[in-house]
């Protein structure tokens, strides 16, 4: 303990954490400030100046004391009490106009406020344990004896909640006459201060008076006091903190009773006087070290609180017991420390006490590491998978098992419930280990519910009942659309059309008082592009500020919580774009826009209004663009309808594809499965084409992996060989025979028959893969009823359920595709050559249609810096670029950045950007630093819940019950 006094510790308990403090304020001053008030402005200069001023004396301190070799005086642990409580008082007097009520919670990185109380509970602690040691004195005899008065010391643990109890019943009831009701309250909020201060340093005195005493000798004949300390205590403390509902935090995992189990045992064996046994000893107790320090640095700014939980309910008896052990357990090793000292090189004694502190530490992050990598190895097969390997990979279940339930655990289910006051932690949340998790794990993103629910049941086969995300809608369905102009221009310099359509929408709600939201969807066709948008706000046209797509949503979402004003335009799937304007109030007009390019004249469906884009009379322009169109490096073609009219057509060879389901627990109905699969084949085998597509057959058998074979003689016993596990991941399945046709371009298709009762696990369509499938959409599930349903590729398979038809009714086989040689652009190329690659397949309806030549993926996308922003032919580039991501999803973590900052660079929005319009500068700035922090992590991850909504923090219910009662008492009398 008496190391405490070395003016080292200032450093590391004062001036680094207050410089955090400090930044940390600054970077939200930086986000906040242009929403202050100059009253608000003045009052951050006062706070941050007085905090710069304590910070400066306290760093000359430090350093002239450790300069001179002098120790901590009583002069300055006195100095640094009043001082420093002084200025918390001063901060939560002007708590309210450092952070007004009008600015956002969550523009902020959490509840600003407790900041304050964290980062200067340790100098306050520090300098509190160093008035304890100068008032104890030691005498080293054989019959050592602690000067002082142990009765003193007793008093001031007892008599301050006896003074507080009196305070409450006699003196606030007697104030009235005496003074006015501020005057009350600053007394009182003063003398819960220094009655908690006496408190503390009674409790902490006393601690360390008995570790100096005779009774603290380490003997058996005290062994019950250290067990009783060490182990009963802080196992009724973790089972008491349960039964509360994880109030201070969730330590229901059985390490944490393990760990109080194996410290108190360390605690409680007596000394040995053979160095070998103690230097041991020394080595366990410094492992278990860390985790009583966990422990007191949870409740470090719950101490000052201890005395109101003992006058409540008595729990502040057990919320000290971290304090109790830390000074208990550091005179142990102290004394473990001179002992060794004498019998071991003093460097050989602190490296092996360095290392064994890291244990714990080390163990838990390696811990943490292993739920990365398997987090990380399953999110990448989901949604990263190399879809041109035949190798299957192996996800270690119950790694991921362990993962989805600590990322589960930290997430806070209960928002509308109190939290912890300290920390934000949450009810299911383990402070700072639960951060520390999140930063290690995710990188301070998330994984959202529905991707837990989604891991879980592809490699699990079930889903926990515990993912159950939470919305507050906004009315939205009185609010029509009621002005729509277009306005296209030809550009003869890009040779393509701009087109801006300037609509307004009107909340037609007389009848309620809640705003509503604007919601659209629009089919873009291909080639065409938004380029910007803008949103009347006030008096103010603000246009759309390009951005990341999740950041975008992750703002536009905690906006219209607190019902400011955002519009937000994304890609979701495919072509299909999603507007969405909030808030409109009842009555209310608001007006909007957006810019599409796009290369021919063409009609186009607005909110179920269909117009023309661009002027069709213009014959010469049109003219110009009825041939192909290829960005320079000649992958990516686009193709008008005009241009399509010229085209041949063509049929190719249908073969049949099976994809069975081989998920949990299908094992046993294989044979009733396979009966009905036999007469579908028998049914469809007795039409000649039917029969030759039979013949080229290939079944997939399906769980969370996807396993292809060629229909042969041998499938129904490779059927029942199959393992049976997880769940059915069709989606895979879809995307794996889609890549073999989109890489192959050959001269046959698939018919694709599902053979499942339930439908298997699909997250989206598969309108970005339309490419491969120019034939048809449709795909067909036979149940084991003998019943058959067809399904779109461009649907969901939920939304897209058709009456059944039965199992014996012929397939058609007749569809037609237009045909398209690839001109030859490469000089060294064989010009006789004329293979399924250079042949592009296109869906015959008289739409616009893309073609990306799948023998010519890029590696890396080009940059577009040098390209002219806002074109239609970088357009195209833009989209070519992202295609060869759809087919390439492995390569999605080192693509994705280069492609968001393609579209930054092209002020053109695409899948992975979104146009936001915001209201002031400091959303802006939110934005920039939420879209920095997603563009540095993982694709995959998230940023929240997709329907979460924030809500303010709330102090722990029972301290604000007591503090209520005592404002409560006061007000009533003045």
């Amino acid at each position: 303990m008496q190391t405490l006094l070395n003016p080292r510790w200032l450093f590391l308990l004062n001036t680094l954490p207050l410089a955090l403090l400090f930044f940390l304020y600054y970077g939200a001053y930086q986000l906040i400030s242009t929403l202050l008030e100059p009253y608000n402005v003045q009052v951050w200069v006062e706070v941050g100046s007085s905090l710069a001023v304590l910070w400066v004396c306290n760093l000359v301190y430090a350093l002239v004391a450790t300069f001179q070799q002098r120790k901590i005086s009583v002069g300055y642990a006195v100095t640094a009490l009043c001082t420093y409580i002084t200025f918390v008082y001063f901060y939560n007097e002007r708590s309210y106009d450092i952070i007004p009520s009008h600015i956002p919670t969550w523009m902020l990185p959490t509840n600003m406020v407790l900041y304050v109380g964290t980062f200067i509970m340790p100098t306050l602690a520090h300098a509190l344990l160093v008035l304890v040691i100068h008032s104890t004195k030691s005498q080293q005899a054989d019959n050592e004896e602690v000067t002082g008065s142990f009765i003193q010391t007793f008093l001031s643990v007892v008599l301050p909640p006896v003074f507080w109890f009196l305070f409450i019943i006699l003196i606030i009831p007697l104030w009235k006459p005496f003074g006015d009701r501020n005057l009350a309250m600053h007394t009182t909020t003063v003398f819960v201060i220094l009655m908690a201060v006496v408190f503390l340093f009674g409790v902490s005195k006393l601690t360390y008076s008995f570790m100096l005493s005779r009774v603290s000798k380490r003997t058996y004949d005290n062994l019950f006091f250290y067990l009783f300390f060490g182990i009963f205590l802080p196992i009724v403390g973790l089972l008491l903190n349960d039964k509360l509902d994880n109030f201070f935090g969730n330590f229901t995992n059985e390490y944490f009773y393990l760990f109080a189990l194996l410290n108190g045992m360390v605690l409680a064996i007596p000394e040995s006087q053979k160095p070998q046994q103690r230097l041991g000893l020394f080595v366990a107790r410094a492992i278990m070290l860390p985790f009583i320090l966990y422990f007191f640095l949870i409740f470090l700014p719950y101490f000052p609180f201890a005395i109101l939980a003992i006058l409540a309910i008595g729990l502040g008896l057990l919320m000290l017991l971290p304090l109790l052990l830390f000074i208990m357990q550091t005179k142990i090793l102290a004394d473990d420390f001179e002992f060794l000292y004498l019998h071991f090189p003093k460097p050989f004694v602190l490296f092996l006490f360095a290392i064994s502190l890291s244990v714990l530490p080390f163990s838990v992050s390696f811990s943490f590491l292993q739920d990365r990598w398997a987090l990380y190895e399953a999110l990448d097969y989901v949604y990263s998978p190399k879809l041109a390997s035949t190798q299957t990979p192996t996800i270690n279940q119950r790694a991921l098992k362990s993962v989805i339930n600590e990322i589960s655990q930290n997430k806070d289910r209960r928002r509308w419930r109190s939290r912890d006051m300290f920390g934000n932690l949450g009810e299911t949340q383990t402070p700072f280990l639960s951060l520390y998790y999140n930063w290690l794990v995710m990188d301070n993103l998330t994984v959202s519910d529905n991707k837990l629910a989604l891991l879980e049941k592809i490699f699990l086969g079930q889903t926990s009942n515990y993912f159950n995300a939470w919305r507050m809608e906004n009315p939205s369905d009185s609010v029509l659309l009621t002005n729509l102009q277009v306005q296209s221009t030809y550009d003869t310099t890009q040779q393509a059309w701009r087109s801006w359509l300037h609509f307004e929408v009107t909340n037609k709600d007389t009848t309620s008082w809640q705003q509503g939201e604007f919601k659209t969807k629009l089919d873009l066709p291909e080639g065409c592009f938004i380029a910007d948008t803008y949103l009347w706000i006030e008096k103010e046209k603000v246009h759309g500020l390009l951005a990341e797509k999740k950041s975008a949503l992750w703002i536009y979402q905690q906006i219209t919580s607190a019902r400011r004003d955002p519009a937000i335009w994304h890609y979701t799937t495919g072509n299909e774009v999603v507007c969405n304007i909030f808030p409109v109030a009842p009555k209310e007009t608001r007006k909007a826009g957006v810019e599409l390019l796009h290369k021919n004249p063409l009609p186009f469906t607005f909110h179920q209004k269909t117009i023309w884009l661009g002027d069709s009379t213009l014959t010469q322009q049109n003219k110009q663009n009825q041939q192909p169109y290829s960005n320079p490096n000649g992958d990516f073609w686009y193709f008008s309808a005009a241009t399509k009219k010229q085209l041949a057509t063509a049929k190719r060879q249908p073969f049949y594809h099976l994809i069975i389901d081989c998920s949990k627990d299908r094992q046993f109905s294989v044979e009733a499965q396979q009966q009905n699969l036999q007469q579908f084949l028998a049914a469809q085998a007795k039409f000649p084409q039917h029969a030759t597509a039979l013949a080229n057959a290939k079944i997939t058998f399906v769980n969370a992996y996807a396993t292809t074979i060629a229909y042969n003689p041998n499938w129904q016993q490779q059927w029942k060989e199959q393992d049976f596990s997880g769940g059915f991941f069709l989606e895979r399945a879809m995307q794996q025979l889609l890549y073999q046709q989109f890489a192959m371009q050959t001269d046959s298709y698939p018919i694709v028959i599902v053979l499942s009762n339930e439908n298997g696990i699909i997250t989206q369509n598969f309108a970005d893969y339309r490419q491969a499938f120019p034939e048809t959409d449709r795909f067909y599930y036979l149940q084991n009823n003998g019943l058959l349903h067809h399904y779109s590729l461009l649907n969901p398979p939920k939304e897209n359920l058709t009456p059944p038809i039965d199992s014996s009714t012929t397939i058609a086989l007749d569809a037609e595709v237009l045909r398209w040689q690839i001109p030859n652009q490469d000089a060294n190329q064989n010009t006789n050559q004329n293979t399924n690659q250079n042949i592009a397949y296109l869906p015959i309806q008289p739409t616009p249609s893309t073609w990306l030549n799948s023998q010519k993926l890029a590696a890396n996308p080009a940059d577009m810096a040098t390209l002219q922003p806002k074109t239609w032919q970088t357009g195209l580039i833009l989209q070519g670029q992202y295609q060869q991501m759809v087919w390439q999803p492995e390569k999605t973590d080192d693509l994705w950045l280069p492609l968001v900052k393609n579209s930054f660079a092209a002020q053109i929005m695409t899948p992975l950007t979104s146009f936001i319009s915001l209201e002031n500068e400091a959303q802006r700035l939110v934005l920039k630093n939420k879209q920095q922090e997603v563009l540095n992590a993982k694709k995959s991850l998230d940023i929240a819940e997709a329907t979460d909504i924030q809500r303010m923090s709330e102090p722990a219910w029972w301290l604000c019950l007591l503090l209520l009662l005592v404002v409560w008492g006061v007000k009533k009398k003045f």
